[in-house]
């Protein structure tokens, strides 16, 4: 180690002792806040923004913007304790301060304790975090985690939460007004639509403290009595992180512009990403393949459907998982009479059981036209990767290609738009070149020079714009045997 490096390492341990309130000297705030501010230009590691996880199991974790008033916190305690359910509470400096009795019984009780920061200004939020620190400090509690109101982040915040000994920064998928749930069923609804792996959380700082005592009670209620009935584990962040399914990331160069959408005038690229041109299959490649996707996949496969009526042969063996409306964001809720799952054998199944009972080799998904009015680009490349692992764990040797989005016609002016798709476009061939997956660049072959669908290759350009002709299927399947992996 030189001698700058030790340098570096003395002040950051000390900073991080202050913090604990660990030191050998009593170091006031203002030195600890001072040297965590000194560091931060140089500084590598950040705290990890904590919203969702790729898990294989019904685990998702649970927190409060806020301590429940007093009077409601035994209950809430007691009824968390008796459904096994893990939570965060989030507490500020004013908190610690008035009710340390209170935070005292949380930890005690075996809960997690949260720093809600009062402000994002970096400055502000190490000084409140060390606030919170120092009072924790009899305890021998430390809290591990920060929380904003609005789970923004800037990467200065997060280094300097990290030099603070802040673990992760909180951004809830989703956020539950105490008043938010009125039954068992509404709670049985919000966790067919929460994916496995989302950090939730309870409103109880913005509620109505007339009815606080009914409306919280109630809603955690119906949320304890939901986990069990549809088999989920609330857990803690940390173990909800230790549970993820792992995989190895290729750190793409920050200047590689291919994935900028600034770096197009138009919304076409000049070759296609991911699996380039090669020698063509024959149709017998897509024996023992399924195609997984939207209403624009059951287009091909009622084009398929119609061209064995004359060749028997046509796309070989070929299978077909589509169904209208279904997305990456969908395919993960669960299994109910109203859900967007596909049929197989006359059986409505999630897509992962199908594949599994299926006898294929690879698969095929085109997914995305219908999460992008859903979800946030992030959210959808979250919700791909948990169903990639879904498909992995229980089908391990199938290849596993994921399409890119096809465009829409120009005149289209609904939601998505062309710009939009390829926004999306370009973040999924981003999260395939990344994680090592198969990316088949269908969109590539369909885009005119401006980047549109053409007229021509569209049966409904009168009204939605965006589904296939016959010519326009076949012009995707030759692409398909024209852009094949390659054996190595």
């Amino acid at each position: 180690m030189n001698i700058r490096s030790y340098r570096r390492f003395i002040i950051i341990s000390a900073a991080i002792l202050a913090f604990t309130g660990c030191s050998s000297k009593k170091d006031s705030g203002e030195d600890a806040v001072a040297a965590v501010m000194s560091e931060l230009e140089t500084a590598e590691s950040s705290a990890e923004i904590c919203s969702s996880y790729t898990v294989a199991d019904k685990k998702i974790s649970i927190l409060f913007n806020g301590l429940p008033d007093k009077d409601l916190l035994p209950q809430v305690i007691q009824m968390l304790s008796d459904g096994g359910i893990s939570a965060l509470f989030f507490t500020d400096s004013s908190d610690t301060e008035k009710r340390s009795e209170d935070i005292a019984e949380i930890v005690n009780s075996g809960f997690d304790i949260g720093i809600m920061l009062k402000s994002i200004d970096v400055k502000k939020a190490v000084e409140e975090i060390y606030n919170v620190k120092q009072s924790f400090s009899s305890l021998n509690y430390e809290p591990k985690y920060i929380m904003s109101d609005d789970g923004e982040y800037s990467e200065e915040l997060l280094k300097a939460a990290a030099l603070s000994g802040i673990d992760g920064a909180v951004s809830p998928v989703c956020t539950i007004k105490a008043d938010g749930l009125s039954s068992k069923e509404d709670a049985v609804m919000l966790l067919h639509r929460t994916t496995k792996g989302s950090v939730i959380s309870f409103d109880i700082v913005n509620e109505n403290k007339d009815s606080a005592a009914d409306s919280l009670i109630n809603t955690v209620g119906f949320m304890a009595e939901a986990l069990s009935e549809k088999g989920f584990s609330a857990v803690s962040v940390a173990d909800l992180k230790d549970s993820q399914s792992s995989t190895e990331v290729i750190k793409i160069d920050e200047n590689d512009k291919r994935f900028d959408i600034n770096s197009y005038e138009k919304y076409v690229t000049d070759k296609p990403f991911g699996i380039q041109e090669s020698e063509a299959k024959t149709e017998d490649y897509f024996n023992n393949t399924v195609f997984v996707g939207d209403s624009i996949s059951v287009k091909l496969r009622m084009y398929a459907e119609y061209m064995r009526k004359i060749n028997g042969s046509f796309m070989g063996n070929a299978q077909f998982l589509t169904t209208q409306g279904l997305s990456a964001g969908n395919a993960l809720w669960e299994l109910t009479d109203e859900s967007k799952h596909p049929y197989y054998n006359g059986e409505h199944m999630l897509i992962q059981d199908a594949i599994a009972k299926m006898d294929v080799d690879k698969v095929y998904i085109m997914l995305g036209i219908n999460d992008i009015p859903s979800y946030s680009l992030d959210r959808y490349l979250e919700n791909y990767q948990t169903l990639i692992s879904l498909i992995k764990e229980q089908s391990p040797n199938v290849e596993i290609y994921i399409q890119s989005i096809t465009p829409c016609i120009a005149s289209r002016t609904k939601i998505p738009t062309n710009k939009e798709i390829f926004t999306f476009d370009l973040a999924l061939a981003k999260f395939c070149e990344e994680n090592g997956y198969n990316f088949v660049d269908v969109a590539y072959a369909m885009r005119d020079e401006n980047g549109n669908l053409p007229d021509s290759y569209c049966y409904d350009a009168d009204t939605m714009g965006l589904h296939f002709t016959n010519d326009a299927c076949q012009k995707w399947i030759d692409f398909l045997l024209t852009h094949t992996k390659q054996e190595e």
